[in-house]
């Protein structure tokens, strides 16, 4: 199969094959499309870019502001490792994300539980995961990916920056897709060939506020304050109490401290 080579805002964008490339100018939501492709049409392994999202979102509906500068994507795939272990994607993803920026010059990437990337302390990338079924009957994954190149939304309850903030140059959309999707290839092969293990170690050595106190909040529970002790190696976070005990959370937020 040969690479797809597709305009992305005028500009000619090389992805590495088996990936189609589905690019938009204003959309709803990059999600919204890809999932009607993979339900409707069957279709796999592609990506949809937007140039801007009107209803883009995030984890729990949270909105994702989305104007025209940034990167909108959302991959879908077919992951070959069992259903019960995808939760340990968004992880992979955070890696491929983390590397893909740093081949860009961007230093102290930090990974923040569940699926966030900062930089310096600042929030730059998220990724929204979601299974999928095809009309074939295929189980997938949709991994939507906002990522702050030319802007950073204000006035939001976290820090907040952009890759031309932190390194003083703009990297476009059509730039930085490519490096992405093979950082992403390379990652989800190594997470399939060999499993969680050494991923983990890589993503504990970026972890954001690893050994300190953070907030936690969970769906049901006020915020708390506990240590973060990493991730166990199914994916779940270890949390230690006041009274030392740890705990293996699946879900909630790590919170931002006060400014």
């Amino acid at each position: 199969m040969t690479d797809q080579t597709i305009l992305l805002e005028g500009e000619a964008v090389l992805l590495p094959p088996p990936f189609s490339h589905y690019p938009y100018g204003i959309v709803g939501s990059t999600q919204d499309i890809a999932r009607s492709y993979a339900e409707k049409e069957g279709r796999k392994n592609f990506v949809v870019t937007a140039a801007q999202q009107q209803t883009g979102r995030g984890r729990q509906g949270r909105v994702w502001a989305s104007p025209e500068g940034n990167l909108y994507a959302t991959l879908m795939l077919c992951p070959k490792r069992p259903m019960h272990e995808w939760g340990q994607l968004a992880y992979v993803f955070g890696l491929a994300l983390a590397r893909a920026l740093e081949e860009f010059g961007v230093p102290e990437v930090q990974l923040k539980w569940p699926n966030d990337i900062l930089i310096k302390d600042a929030k730059c990338c998220g990724i929204l995961i979601e299974t999928v079924e095809t009309s074939l009957g295929e189980k997938g994954i949709l991994v939507g990916t906002g990522i702050n190149l030319l802007f950073a939304p204000e006035n939001t309850p976290y820090p907040a920056t952009s890759l031309k903030k932190v390194i003083g140059k703009e990297i476009l959309p059509f730039q930085f897709l490519p490096a992405y999707i093979k950082s992403v290839q390379e990652c989800v092969l190594e997470w399939e060939q060999k499993g969680f293990a050494s991923l983990r170690q890589t993503w504990l050595s970026k972890a954001w506020r690893l050994g300190e106190q953070i907030g936690y909040k969970s769906e049901q529970a006020s915020e708390e304050t506990v240590l973060f002790r990493g991730i166990d190696a199914d994916g779940c976070l270890l949390l230690e109490d006041h009274e030392g005990h740890i705990k293996r959370i699946l879900t909630g937020d790590v919170i931002f401290p006060e400014a």
